[in-house]
């Protein structure tokens, strides 16, 4: 599992660094491995990484043309009552204003297919599948916060105040960790 972060000197990256630097020796680079794409702060999961910048450039361009298809895991608030069936599709149009993503009628199409795995019976969580079938900033914790009304848990931007409170009284959630997954990446021919 890893998180997003290039390269770096600093100390907050050092173990992905250190990753990057095994990989690196293990496989005889003379540089680091190339990251191709990013994930979210605090999202964890698959990274692709490459081995020269010719492909790290290639790859890159697979994501820019959709050509990779994305499949997250996510635990969010809400019970299975709250959805309006056991799986479905978001459709509409984003845009991003001073930082924050926002509906709008001008904005880019976006599109996430989503599936309900299971739900807690004691407490408002539930786990869902989902598959990003377009690339907006943050357009699957807008879709799930704003959609469907159910943040990912640990969202600081999307959070639900009274859901995160009644959850933390019961367990100890980590600070600064979000429930967002990435499960798996796939290439599309």
């Amino acid at each position: 599992m890893t998180c997003q972060m290039g390269y770096s000197t600093s100390a907050k990256y050092m173990n992905f660094n250190i990753l990057c630097k095994g990989i690196q020796q293990h496989l005889n680079l003379l540089k680091p491995p190339y990251y191709v794409h990013s994930l979210n702060k605090n999202t964890t999961g698959a990274l692709i990484l490459s081995r020269n910048q010719e492909w790290a450039r290639n790859l890159s361009r697979l994501f820019l043309n959709q050509k990779v298809g994305k499949t997250y895991l996510a635990v969010v608030y809400g019970r299975e009552n709250l959805f309006p069936a056991s799986s479905g599709v978001i459709e509409n149009c984003l845009s991003e204003v001073k930082g924050h993503v926002q509906l709008d009628p001008l904005g880019t199409a976006t599109k996430t297919e989503w599936e309900l795995l299971g739900s807690s019976s004691k407490l408002p969580l539930s786990l869902m599948r989902l598959k990003l079938r377009t690339n907006h900033k943050n357009q699957l914790r807008f879709h799930l916060a704003n959609c469907l009304q159910a943040p990912v848990v640990g969202d600081e931007l999307y959070k639900v105040p009274e859901l995160n409170d009644l959850v933390r009284h019961t367990i100890t959630l980590p600070r600064k960790l979000m429930y967002l997954h990435c499960h798996e990446l796939s290439f599309e021919v």
